[in-house]
């Protein structure tokens, strides 16, 4: 038996991971499918803080960004904003999102964002 967060292979009718604490039902998922990279550590998000600050240096005014690590409701957000405003008020709000998305890119690569797990984004 595997567990569907970390990958680990536990003794079977276990209750919770031994390494991550995960709370587990009786379903034998194989390692292949679980969605983590395998060169990642635990407790690490399997997306790259490098990637993600550079979709917020060249795609961020379109959420590209959040998108990638999970936050769809505000790169939602992002990308209604960005377009829906720029249309209606002259681009103004594109550039603001533009800015707000060059923020969250550095915060990102420094560590200080998580993604949609709260796993911090892996160097």
């Amino acid at each position: 038996m595997y567990c569907p967060k970390c990958g680990a292979q536990l003794p079977d009718g276990s209750a919770f991971c031994n390494l991550c604490g995960a709370q587990l039902n009786a379903v034998n998922v194989p390692p292949s499918a679980v969605p983590y990279s395998a060169n990642a550590p635990i407790g690490v998000s399997s997306r790259s803080a490098i990637a993600y600050l550079l979709f917020a240096l060249f795609l961020g005014g379109f959420g590209a960004h959040n998108f990638y690590i999970g936050k769809t409701g505000l790169a939602v957000t992002q990308l209604l904003v960005s377009v829906i405003g720029g249309i209606l008020l002259f681009g103004i709000p594109s550039l603001g999102i533009a800015i707000w998305a060059t923020v969250e890119g550095i915060l990102g690569y420094t560590g200080k964002v998580t993604d949609a797990e709260g796993l911090p984004l892996a160097k």
